[in-house]
């Protein structure tokens, strides 16, 4: 196939990017094989064909997600997210290319993007009929009750089981007075409470999220590579979470404005559902 001509014969920002598959559903490096003249006015002059995507835009674990997903599993994904490193909103499409054109370790796909200033309600609510009933009940619990707390514990029940993980939880924090606690949880047994396991959410735990959710709008640790990736950044999280029988989490800052007042924090969520999770999530506004 050629790739030049694909990427040419689209009227949006367009390339064709390559993941290198490895053993153990894991991949190595992704490159951006081909790009369309859109393409590359968008990103810039250091732009160059067969180039590391993560030389040219900072190296995003959720985007690779997405690529390894699309590329080797041949998965048809779509994605409206807050690009919080380039200060745009990313309305992203990622069609897998036949698995003809790949080799034994290398995969590949079409990736097509928008960028807007703020975000776009009409393309905020372009969810899949799988997540869609989800987001409007959540939105319905939020709004309907007269009763916050009530609300607050229906919503963290139902995101709960959503997730299939086994606790869900939101933690209201306030830096500036150095104080946090939990507002509302949710586990998948009755006998576990939240304050078996605040032990492990110090200070220097829950204060440093905000740091680590600055150039993102939400943090994932998937696997045992996500938790490598995490120690390097922060050793006392991962740390706190091997201590806790953690094998993934999921954290979502709430923000008011440019000050994070809170987070939802979920734990040993059903990967299999990762892609649909990473949906709703990115529609919690």
């Amino acid at each position: 196939m050629d790739f030049q001509n694909l990427v040419d014969s689209l009227g949006m920002a367009a390339a064709v990017l390559s993941v290198e598959k490895k053993e153990g559903n894991h991949y190595g490096n992704i490159r951006i094989v081909r790009a369309n003249s859109i393409y590359k006015k968008t990103m810039g002059p250091t732009y160059h064909d067969d180039m590391l995507y993560s030389d040219l835009i900072p190296k995003e674990r959720k985007f690779e997600d997405f690529c390894y997903r699309c590329a080797v599993l041949k998965q048809h994904l779509h994605a409206y997210v807050d690009t919080k490193s380039m200060g745009v909103w990313t309305d992203s499409t990622y069609i897998p290319i036949s698995a003809e054109f790949d080799t034994d370790k290398i995969c590949y796909f079409l990736f097509y993007f928008e960028f807007t200033k703020a975000p776009d309600s009409e393309r905020l609510s372009n969810v899949s009929l799988e997540t869609a009933p989800f987001v409007i009940k959540t939105c319905i619990n939020l709004r309907g009750s007269e009763n916050f707390l009530d609300s607050m514990n229906t919503v963290i029940s139902d995101i709960q089981k959503k997730t299939e993980s086994f606790c869900s939880c939101i933690i209201m924090i306030d830096r500036k007075k150095g104080k946090y606690a939990p507002l509302c949880s949710k586990f998948d047994n009755d006998s576990a409470k939240i304050e078996d396991f605040m032990p492990y959410l110090t200070p220097e735990v829950v204060f440093s999220w905000e740091d680590l959710l600055k150039f993102c709008d939400y943090l994932i640790v998937q696997d045992e590579q996500d938790m490598q990736e995490l120690e390097k950044k922060s050793p006392i999280w991962a740390k706190s979470l091997k201590g806790a029988e953690v094998h993934n989490v999921i954290l979502v800052p709430l923000s008011q404005g440019k000050r994070m007042f809170g987070v939802l924090f979920i734990t040993n969520f059903n990967g299999d559902r990762i892609v649909e999770i990473k949906e709703f999530h990115e529609r919690k506004g």
